[in-house]
């Protein structure tokens, strides 16, 4: 059976988090990108705002260096 697409926004968003605590920074980006379609999909437009934050905590460093 397929998990509801809230409970695959929650496991991709852990993901993330998980990832960035430990220093793997493109894997939590992936996660995140994954977690925010879930999170649209579910309509859960608070947990896409988080995910949002924590794609631009990972992405803006990266593109500040330019």
């Amino acid at each position: 059976t397929t998990l509801p697409a809230f409970a695959r926004f929650q496991g991709h968003s852990f993901d993330g988090a998980r990832r960035t605590r430990h220093g793997d920074f493109p894997g939590a980006i992936v996660a995140y990108r994954q977690a925010l379609a879930f999170a649209d999909e579910a309509g859960d437009s608070v947990g896409a705002i988080d995910v949002r934050i924590g794609l631009a905590y990972l992405e803006l460093p990266a593109n500040s260096a330019r």
